[in-house]
């Protein structure tokens, strides 16, 4: 019996609607025979696209189906897309999230970690910040900054008071790891945070180097040693 004798080919060819594809229906009988290539049984047959797409009309993407295991492929192919979906859904890009999920809970304190993971980040920010723009507001160092390092409010503002001199707050009270100061803008009363005389910010390959100029007078013991963004006292 030739296939266009046959019953089942004839269900296939009124299954390809276009008379293009009509061909490919030919070949791939003639190339995969007139069986189901998943249950193996002679039914009516239908093409189906192993990739899902059905604008793919490589030959290679191509075989023929049975109608229940065409069925069952695409149901198939609908539960792995949404399952992709909904995994790469829950792939949270909050900066805070992905510095929690990022903690180790078993190995400490959880702050302390977060701590050292965020202060470093911020530190960079600041670092960035200051080297192109010649300084940053307080807001921006406290929210752009939030947004840069995964810290929260108050993490973040205890490692502002320990890096910014703030003179109405400190007065001559100097920490030893202030690289920055608040200076305050007369002409619009904003805050701005720049780099301390005495301080400077080299760059190496992936990281900031924040550390004092040296003195030619003997340093007082309270000057710390270079510390690097990524590594330094927090």
């Amino acid at each position: 019996m030739s296939h266009s004798d046959n019953p089942t080919v004839s269900r296939l060819h009124a299954y390809v609607r276009q008379p293009a594809k009509r061909g490919l229906a030919e070949m791939l009988l003639q190339r995969d025979g007139e069986l189901c290539q998943l249950c193996r049984e002679k039914k009516t047959l239908e093409i189906d696209h192993r990739d899902g797409n059905p604008l793919n009309w490589n030959p290679q993407n191509l075989r023929l189906l049975c109608h229940p295991c065409n069925l069952a492929e695409r149901n198939r192919q609908r539960s792995m897309s949404s399952e992709r979906e909904n995994a790469s859904a829950s792939v949270s890009t909050d900066p805070t999230e992905v510095l929690h999920n990022s903690i180790d809970y078993q190995s400490g304190s959880p702050e302390m970690q977060a701590n050292d993971i965020g202060i470093p980040k911020w530190l960079d920010f600041m670092c960035q910040e200051v080297n192109k723009n010649q300084g940053i507001t307080r807001h921006s160092a406290l929210n752009a900054g939030a947004a840069a390092s995964g810290l929260t409010y108050q993490p973040l503002l205890r490692a502002y008071n320990k890096h910014v001199y703030q003179p109405e707050k400190a007065g001559d009270c100097v920490g030893p790891y202030m690289a920055f100061e608040e200076r305050k803008s007369t002409n619009t009363g904003k805050r701005w945070v720049m780099l301390r005389p005495g301080w400077k910010i080299d760059k190496v390959p992936n990281r900031a180097l924040l550390r004092p100029v040296p003195k030619t007078e003997e340093p007082s013991v309270d000057v710390p040693q270079a510390f690097t963004v990524s590594e330094g006292p927090v």
